[in-house]
C-alpha cells in the first residue's frame, strides 16, 4: 500500500491495539511543522482521561513498513508509546507556567537559525553564527524519544527571569542531565559493528580514512549538538586533540571533531557535510551546511568560512584600542631636569628682590 493508504490503516485500526479507555477517543492525523520547516504527519489519540496528547509521527513508521515491518507490529508499537506516555507524563499542564516547578527541567537545543526563522519569532533564543539555541521543558521519555515543550516568549515572561538567565540555567541543566560523550570515530564504528564482523577484521585497521576524527554527542544521543555549549568542554577537547579543531555538524544529535593540524581543508570538509546532509540525514535533523572552528587560545567558536573576516575584525579592533589609548593617555609630567631652568630663574628673581630689600645676599635652595 502507498503512504496515504498506510496512514488510513493506522488511523482506522489503532484503537484496536489500545486499552478499553481509548474506545471513545478521537483519532486524528494532521500536518505538523517541525525543525527546519519540515512537514510531518502526526497522529494523536485524544482521550478524555488524558491531559497530555503525544504526537506520533508516521513518516518513519512508513519507512519501516516499506522495509518489511508488519503493520500489526507498527500498530502495537504506537499503542505502547501512548500507554507509556499516559503513565509517565500525565500531569497538570498548568505546572509548566510555574518557574519553581520547571527550573530543573529546562534544557537547550541547537537548531539552524535561517531554516527556523518563523518558529524563532515567538521563542526566546540566542544566536551563534548561523545557529540558534532554543529552550525546552523536558517532560520525560523513554527509548522512543523525549517529550518536550518549547519555552515561548509568553512562558518566559511568566517566569520572571531574562533570556540570559534562561540560557545559563538551560546550559547548566543540559550539561548535568545529558553528559557529553567524546570518542574516536574508530571506537564508534567498532561499537556499531557486530562481534562476528569484528572477528573477521584486522583490529589495527584505520577506520577513519587516515584522518583523526572524533564523535561528540551526549549519552542519550539526542540533541547532542548542544554539547558545544557545555562549560569548559571545548577547552577540554582542545587539550585532548592538541589544539584548535574543526567542528562538523553531523546532525542535531552529534558533531564530528577534526584537529586543525590534521591537514584537512575547510572547503573539503564543507563539501563533505553538504553531501551527507543531502543524502544521509533526515531533513528535520539537519543542523547546518557549514563547518565551524574552535580557537583554543581565544576560547571562541566561529564559522570556518568567516575566519579571514574574523581576523580582520580583530586586527581592526586592536588598532582602534591602541588609537583610543593614545588619545586618552595623560600628558607625562615634566621631569625635574625640564623644570630646573624655570625653578632657577624664579630663585634668582627672589634673590635679587631680597638683595634690594636688605642688602644681604641669600642662598636660594633649589
Amino acid at each position: 500500500m502507498n503512504y496515504d493508504e498506510f496512514k488510513g490503516s493506522i488511523q482506522d485500526q489503532i484503537k484496536d491495539f489500545l486499552p478499553e479507555k481509548y474506545e471513545d477517543a478521537d483519532v486524528q492525523i494532521r500536518e505538523v511543522v517541525k525543525n527546519n520547516n519540515t512537514l510531518l504527519d502526526g497522529l494523536t489519540v485524544v482521550s478524555t482521561e488524558s491531559n497530555i496528547l503525544p504526537t506520533i509521527y508516521l513518516n518513519d513508521f512508513f519507512q519501516d513498513y516499506e522495509n518489511g515491518r508488519p503493520v500489526e507490529d507498527i500498530l502495537q508499537k504506537i499503542a505502547d508509546i501512548y500507554v507509556n506516555s499516559d503513565q509517565n507524563i500525565n500531569f497538570d499542564t498548568s505546572l509548566v507556567t510555574d518557574f519553581e516547578n520547571v527550573k530543573d527541567k529546562i534544557v537547550c537545543k541547537v537548531v539552524n537559525r535561517d531554516a527556523n526563522e518563523h518558529m524563532l519569532e515567538n521563542l526566546p533564543h540566542k544566536n551563534i553564527e548561523d545557529l540558534a539555541v532554543i529552550y525546552q521543558i523536558a517532560l520525560g521519555g523513554d527509548g522512543d524519544g523525549i517529550a518536550t515543550i518549547n519555552i515561548s516568549d509568553q512562558l518566559l515572561d511568566g517566569y520572571g527571569i531574562n533570556k540570559d538567565e534562561l540560557h545559563d540555567i538551560a546550559v547548566q541543566n543540559t550539561a548535568e542531565n545529558r553528559p557529553s560523550s567524546f570518542r574516536s570515530m574508530q571506537e564508534v564504528i567498532m561499537e556499531m559493528m557486530g562481534a562476528s564482523e569484528l572477528a573477521d577484521m584486522d583490529t589495527d585497521m584505520d577506520m577513519s580514512g587516515g584522518m583523526p576524527m572524533y564523535v561528540l554527542t551526549n549519552e542519550d544521543k539526542m540533541h547532542g549538538a548542544a554539547t558545544m555549549l557545555y562549560p569548559n568542554l571545548m577547552d577540554e577537547i582542545a587539550e585532548k586533540v592538541g589544539g584548535d579543531f574543526f567542528i562538523l555538524p553531523s546532525s542535531l544529535h552529534e558533531l564530528l571533531i577534526i584537529p586543525k593540524d590534521s591537514g584537512a581543508e575547510r572547503v573539503e570538509l564543507e563539501n563533505m557535510v553538504q553531501e551527507v546532509n543531502a543524502t544521509q540525514v533526515a531533513p528535520d535533523e539537519v543542523l547546518s551546511d557549514h563547518v565551524y572552528e574552535y580557537d583554543a587560545k581565544e576560547h571562541e567558536l566561529f564559522r570556518s568560512d568567516k575566519a579571514e573576516e574574523r581576523q580582520e575584525r580583530k586586527e581592526a579592533e586592536k588598532v582602534n584600542t591602541m588609537d583610543k589609548g593614545k588619545e586618552e593617555k595623560p600628558k607625562e609630567k615634566e621631569s625635574l631636569k625640564q623644570k630646573l631652568p624655570e625653578m632657577k630663574a624664579k630663585a634668582d628673581a627672589i634673590n635679587q628682590t631680597q638683595d634690594k630689600g636688605n642688602g644681604l645676599k641669600k642662598e636660594a635652595v633649589i
